[in-house]
């Protein structure tokens, strides 16, 4: 059987945050950069662990030209972005933590699609990032088609990090079964095992557009949840920006609307929507007079 065709890329070529660490140098950009080979991981971890950011900051991390158009929120969105003619090690981050994967039948079609996945692009050396709420959810088969995993273990808001651990995932070709040990790594010299990273925030553009995204995925998805249990009403009381804005300050309800990220606070437009009936430009209208009204540093 033929090897696979190493390349080495020279050391002003490699991205500063990846030079500096082992497990992303050594696992990571050495598969898809020198071994021409893709690479599939998957970061799990509870609502609130900051799983969906250290995706991010990972995928800029690796490919600096990353965008949040590379960012997928239903499995559709996904594929296609499997599909289109990328540059080698460019990234795609499917973020449905909290949302799509909460639900059976999404793990019911990541088992189905995953290996279509990787026949599809196993030679375009790409890399793709899922987050999940957990691991287990998939089934062996497609936990086998990942090649590693970050559990995140610990968030630190004030000082705007978090950290994970990192493992392999390995499968037994004779029993099948899934291992998940730390990497060892030769680094500076010495051999030793590595067991994690720390995230720092991503781009403070790629958040702000990040959020603006998922906002308008999740009030399309309470859209739809709302329309598949209440019928129109014709009586419902519709407000424009400005009696919106009237409305949350005559009942002091400004907190309401008030979210907290690793990034900030920010408010959340899919809140306004639904409360008062208001439409996406008419949400974004309100967001700035509040931010007037009431002297608000938010996002």
């Amino acid at each position: 059987m033929a090897k696979a065709q190493i390349t080495h890329p020279t050391a002003d070529r490699i991205p500063e945050p990846v030079r500096n660490s082992p497990i992303l140098r050594k696992v990571i950009y050495r598969r898809v950069h020198e071994w021409n080979q893709n690479f599939m991981g998957v970061v799990v971890g509870e609502t609130g662990k900051g799983k969906s950011y250290a995706a991010l900051r990972l995928a800029e991390a690796l490919y600096p030209d990353f965008d949040v158009d590379n960012v997928a929120f239903t499995l559709e969105e996904f594929f296609g972005l499997v599909e289109e003619d990328q540059p080698e090690g460019s990234v795609i981050v499917l973020d449905e933590a909290g949302v799509g994967a909460s639900h059976r039948d999404w793990y019911d079609d990541a088992h189905q699609h995953l290996n279509y996945v990787l026949q599809t692009w196993r030679h375009q050396n790409r890399i793709a990032i899922l987050t999940l709420p957990e691991l287990d959810k998939l089934d062996p088969v497609a936990r086998s088609r990942l090649h590693g995993y970050f559990e995140m273990i610990r968030i630190n808001h004030d000082e705007e990090w978090s950290r994970a651990q990192f493992k392999r995932i390995k499968t037994n070709p004779r029993t099948g079964e899934n291992h998940y040990p730390y990497p060892r790594l030769r680094w500076d010299g010495t051999k030793r095992k590595y067991k994690g990273l720390t995230f720092g925030l991503p781009s403070v553009d790629l958040i702000g557009a990040y959020e603006e995204r998922k906002e308008e995925f999740t009030d399309s998805l309470n859209k739809t949840a709302k329309e598949a249990v209440a019928p129109d009403d014709d009586d419902e009381e519709e407000y424009s920006p400005r009696e919106a804005v009237d409305e949350i300050e005559s009942r002091d309800a400004v907190d309401a609307y008030l979210e907290d990220s690793p990034g900030g606070q920010y408010i959340n437009r899919s809140l306004l929507k639904v409360d008062y009936g208001l439409t996406e430009n008419e949400s974004k209208t309100v967001k700035s007079l509040l931010k007037r009204r009431f002297d608000l540093d938010v996002m």
